[in-house]
């Protein structure tokens, strides 16, 4: 009996393994598939057909067989998404028409300011503040330095006629921006809490600047490169820079939408009052402006 029970031992596992198997074929939702009413590890034998029925797997395990990305995206995460959508047309035509991708990283920022009103109001989803997260490296960080990047070529020429020192400028000055916007994002998504002291500018405010100054008129392409490189070192600066107040945001949004719209008009009148105020808030907000 003893030798009998130890030649049944591996039997008792197979059966286990397989009543487990027979069982995960519930997890397969949409489908019918075969369940057991009863397994008896212990028999030595398979069971019976009787012992096997047809099972409609519930409904509420498809959340688990997919992302659920309807589902778990909200209004705000759509606008983030949109966002995302214009820093890439950014991107497109910042070698063909640099004035219409400084409009659009305009544009993206006002989509940026959107999602979080959204966000407030509505309701945040899990997955939202990432999004945001990575958003902003592609719409502030990657494609600002697109830009800078086309406008150089626009005064140096082709990369392929550049000679070392030109390289260096047109490639690495711009790409510190897109570096420096990618440590910000990843330290302050690590590390940065909603409610303690925020270091360092927005790379939102960054890209506004950059953008802002081109359609102003009033930067040349070496000084827009030098303005890329301290910007960029101003996002990972220990200041503290406080957010806007809402009316201040909303006052600001007008006249960045009236830049969009006709940054020529009035001899450039809104995208130079837009550089102001946007250069007014990064030298004097860490002192003088409180804000939220």
């Amino acid at each position: 009996m003893k030798g009998r029970v130890q030649l049944r031992e591996p039997r008792r596992r197979k059966h286990a393994q397989r009543a487990q198997r027979v069982a995960g074929l519930q997890l397969h939702e949409g489908f019918r598939c075969f369940a057991i009413d009863s397994l008896d590890p212990l028999s030595e034998h398979h069971p019976p057909v009787g012992a096997f029925r047809t099972v409609d797997v519930p409904p509420r395990t498809r959340a688990s067989m997919g992302l659920g990305v309807r589902r778990r995206l909200g209004v705000a995460d759509t606008v983030t998404l949109v966002n995302a959508v214009i820093g890439f047309s950014a991107a497109v035509v910042a070698y063909t028409d640099p004035g219409l991708a400084a409009r659009l990283i305009l544009l993206a920022a006002i989509a940026d300011a959107l999602d979080g009103i959204l966000a407030r109001f509505v309701g945040n989803t899990e997955v939202g503040p990432l999004l945001d997260s990575i958003t902003d490296v592609v719409s502030f960080g990657a494609t600002p330095a697109l830009f800078i990047h086309g406008v150089a070529l626009t005064t140096y020429g082709p990369i392929a006629d550049a000679d070392p020192m030109t390289l260096a400028i047109v490639v690495l000055l711009p790409s510190s921006f897109v570096v420096f916007s990618v440590v910000r994002t990843a330290f302050y998504t690590v590390y940065v809490g909603d409610d303690e002291r925020r270091p360092g500018i927005q790379n939102t405010l960054a890209a506004t600047i950059l953008a802002t100054a081109y359609l102003a008129g009033v930067a040349p392409v070496p000084v827009l490169l030098v303005g890329t490189v301290v910007l960029s070192a101003l996002m990972v600066a220990p200041i503290p820079y406080p957010k806007l107040l809402a009316r201040d945001a909303l006052v600001l949004g007008v006249v960045q939408a009236a830049t969009i719209v006709d940054p020529t008009t009035y001899q450039r009148l809104f995208p130079r009052v837009l550089l102001v105020a946007a250069v007014a808030y990064l030298v004097l907000a860490p002192r003088f402006y409180w804000g939220e």
